[in-house]
């Protein structure tokens, strides 16, 4: 057993090394940050905080099996906690950084929820960050607010159909509660938590805002909008309404400072064509296959009845979930050759039996 002394010994010796190596040494004073001008501290800031993709949160897959849904929904989630918010944490340095930098995240960076039920994430997305960050918000794109069906290609055990409905089921919203909570997010009230009362709130919410200038509402390839008069939820003319009431809100807060009136903007997602077609194995026993699509030309005459609306933008998806927007014209290059042309011919048919069956007015 050593001595006391030989202890010591051994402590002065760690000690004395410790320091001639520099460890102990005096800190160097910080960089003085806020000495230089606001411009280069906002370059500093965007090189930090601008990520280079969107901010995906509720991904859309392309072959929509409940597995490859699942799977990216969770990836976009892991990418959110582990990177997004470990981003995020250069806000918290200081109240004055925070207060500077904060406009630079939110109202430089794209925030998607793209997926059927993206209304009920970015609902808790908003009561997440709170109203000192989400009325910063500038760029966010959502999935149609209309209530509809979206078809799967493979279903589950615990998903017995071959749909993904709206959630209107008070079992639905119990999943999304516990799904979102146990990833960190706040939800609503029980009260609240319902599909339309997600989207009321999210409408609420974003009435406040002045920064929001572009919303793009969502179509996904297999989504199918239900344009019935007895449309779940009123009719469609209640979403209708409220989008047009959030524009004129925030049209109102930008004019007071003097900038452009909010873009609304419907995106229409097209799957990229691949070397092997998924979609081609299940034709036989899931006859949707590519002729299945949410595009209509109804839904297309409502959304130009709307003078209020800025148009109607194509974008070309990958597998991944992510999509890249391009010129309707350019849209046969990356798709099938024939995707806009069967799209057409298929409404003509759905038309003609709908004519045959029962002519209504849409409502």
């Amino acid at each position: 057993m050593r001595s006391p002394r030989s202890l010591s010994y051994i402590h002065i010796h760690y000690i004395q090394n410790y320091m001639a190596s520099g460890s102990l040494q005096a800190r160097s004073p910080p960089f003085p940050l806020f000495r230089l001008p606001l411009e280069l501290r906002l370059e500093i800031y965007g090189h930090h905080l601008i990520l280079p993709d969107p901010i995906e949160l509720w991904s859309y897959s392309r072959d929509n099996t409940t597995y490859e849904s699942s799977r990216l929904r969770r990836d976009a989630f892991g990418f959110y906690a582990n990177e997004v918010r470990l981003i995020v944490r250069f806000l918290r340095v200081s109240r004055d950084i925070h207060v500077e930098a904060t406009p630079v995240f939110y109202g430089r960076n794209t925030f998607r929820f793209s997926a059927i039920n993206g209304w009920i994430v970015f609902s808790a997305f908003l009561h997440t960050i709170r109203p000192r960050h989400f009325l910063h918000l500038a760029h966010v794109s959502v999935h149609v607010p209309f209530s509809g069906l979206d078809a799967l290609a493979i279903p589950t055990r615990e998903r017995s159909t071959f749909y993904e409905r709206t959630c209107m089921s008070r079992k639905q919203s119990i999943h999304f509660r516990r799904f979102l909570g146990q990833r960190g997010f706040r939800v609503p009230s029980e009260g609240e938590w319902t599909y339309a009362g997600s989207f009321r709130g999210c409408v609420d919410l974003l009435s406040r805002s002045a920064a929001l200038r572009t919303l793009k509402l969502v179509l996904t390839p297999t989504y199918c909008v239900d344009l019935s008069p007895k449309a779940p939820f009123l009719f469609i003319q209640w979403y209708w309404d409220k989008l047009h009431a959030l524009k004129h809100a925030v049209d109102a807060s930008r004019e007071r400072l003097g900038c452009y009136p909010l873009k609304i903007w419907f995106l229409f997602l097209k799957p990229r064509r691949m070397r092997r077609e998924f979609v081609q194995e299940i034709r036989p026993r899931f006859p949707f296959g590519p002729r299945f699509h949410g595009q209509t030309r109804r839904m297309v005459k409502e959304i130009k009845s709307r003078k209020w609306v800025e148009g109607i933008e194509c974008a070309v998806l990958g597998y991944n979930g992510v999509y890249d927007i391009v010129d309707r014209d350019m849209i046969p290059n990356f798709c099938r050759e024939d995707c806009l042309l069967m799209e057409e011919e298929e409404e003509e048919e759905e038309e003609d039996e709908e004519d045959e069956e029962e002519p209504h007015s849409m409502g």
